[in-house]
């Protein structure tokens, strides 16, 4: 354990995936609803996965000493996805777990009132019926936090209010099965990412059906009064395609990437808001590793008027690399480590790059594991300038971090990467997830 100078507490008073694919080369990491909760404000600055929350709740209270890691219980969703610990108005910290398989399997919300020391589940007597929490995203939006999940041929979309929100706070206060049967009848990558626009309405991307061994991309929209459209598909359906991920920039443009399964490649690609996609932008130049998700979520800030997008991805060597969209440009792909990262934690079979972006103002930090340590390193980039030389964040010591997660937000006048980890074995195992922060001021 290590201490860390964090800020005071509130008062207690205050409101409360699977294709085939090669097999990784380290063994050892083998409208009646709407109502119903309250609307998120639309805001997209926080709808950015990993972005900083912008939530300040400092007060002029001294700091005190909080004994991190603090452990979290639960299982860990077994995709590399969007999980990282999220903060409210209040100053709650929050993170989505699995139960464990006796208990359902289901999405359990997990809650931290003393800045990440000691946390446990919120409103358990109304899990939702999601289970077998595979291919997964979480997203803050406004008070709530929105979940969804993609398992086998089953697609659902939850939302969680925090202890800030006007109405039902501390509770989920909806559950949408949005798709029950994708006739899927095995080989599925299990996949989901969701984005919100201002107008309060969701872009879902998840895993579609399994063509002749091809993978398709579905996706949908939420309108605001609670209804889904029909799917689309994402993608030629003579290829095979993987992990969407969704993010909305300036001018509600929802920005989607997504890695081409067959050749080894990243793309990106736009939605309006009228629903018009663009066509596809291959972001990666020498290609991707052959894992099922190779690439990372994404992050955007803007500078001088200018939208900057950083997202990253494992090479066929495992190396960590990003790439800048700078308004609408694609630049040159930059090393972030040549040491191989994590990409195949053993008992999951959605194997992803194990590596999480978020964003403090124009700086971009990226969390990852290393492959051969098992350490979380942690890197950063100015907006200005290049990736910093990798630090230990977590020394694993005889472990393995298999999946980390990150978010910025400021607590009590200090800016926070708040970050998570999971210490495998990984099977059905409780309590291995751990919460840390390093400070950046």
């Amino acid at each position: 354990m290590r201490w860390i100078l964090l800020g005071a507490l509130l008062a207690l008073g205050c409101g409360d995936d699977s294709a085939p694919s090669d097999a990784s080369s380290d063994a050892r990491a083998d409208a009646a609803m709407d109502a119903a909760f309250d609307a998120p404000a639309p805001d997209t600055s926080t709808d950015v996965p990993g972005a900083d929350t912008s939530v300040d709740t400092a007060t002029d209270v001294p700091d005190i000493a909080v004994d991190l890691p603090g452990a979290i219980a639960g299982v860990e969703p077994e995709s590399q996805a969007n999980h990282p610990p999220m903060i409210d108005g209040n100053g709650y910290l929050y993170r989505v777990t699995e139960s464990e398989q006796a208990d359902g399997n289901n999405p359990r919300m997990m809650r931290s009132v003393d800045d990440g020391a000691t946390w446990e589940e919120v409103d358990a007597a109304n899990r939702p019926e999601a289970n077998d929490l595979e291919g997964c995203w979480q997203l803050q939006v406004g008070t709530s936090i929105v979940l969804t999940v993609a398992a086998n041929n089953d697609v659902w979309f939850e939302v969680f209010n925090t202890s800030d929100a006007a109405d039902r706070p501390d509770q989920w206060v909806l559950d949408e099965h949005v798709v029950d049967e994708l006739s899927n009848s095995g080989g599925v990558v299990q996949f989901s990412s969701v984005a919100h626009t201002s107008d309060d309405r969701y872009w879902l991307f998840h895993s579609g059906t399994v063509r002749s061994g091809r993978q398709e991309i579905q996706y949908r929209r939420r309108a605001a009064d609670g209804t889904w459209s029909d799917a689309s598909i994402l993608g030629d359906p003579s290829g095979s395609w993987t992990g969407p991920r969704g993010v909305v920039g300036a001018g509600d443009v929802t920005h989607v990437f997504y890695t081409d399964y067959e050749n080894a490649e990243l793309y990106w690609r736009t939605l309006d808001l009228d629903g018009t996609l663009s066509a596809a932008t291959r972001i990666d130049v020498d290609g991707l590793s052959s894992e099922r998700i190779p690439h990372t979520n994404t992050v955007i800030y803007s500078v001088g008027g200018s939208e900057i997008m950083t997202v990253g991805w494992a090479d066929a060597d495992g190396a960590l690399w990003s790439a800048r969209i700078v308004d609408g440009a694609v630049g040159a792909p930059e090393q972030i480590t040549a040491e191989p990262v994590l990409e195949d934690p053993s008992v999951a079979r959605n194997d992803g790059t194990v590596a999480h972006f978020a964003v403090d103002g124009s700086t971009v930090h990226v969390l990852w594991t290393d492959d051969a340590s098992g350490d979380v390193l942690h890197a950063s980039r100015p907006h200005d300038g290049a990736w910093s030389a990798p630090e230990v964040a977590w020394d694993s010591g005889d472990d393995i971090a298999w999946w980390v997660y990150a978010n910025v937000y400021e607590r009590r006048g200090r800016t926070r990467l708040g970050f998570t980890y999971d210490i495998g074995e990984h099977a059905d195992d409780v309590g291995n997830i751990e919460y840390d922060e390093i400070n950046l001021d």
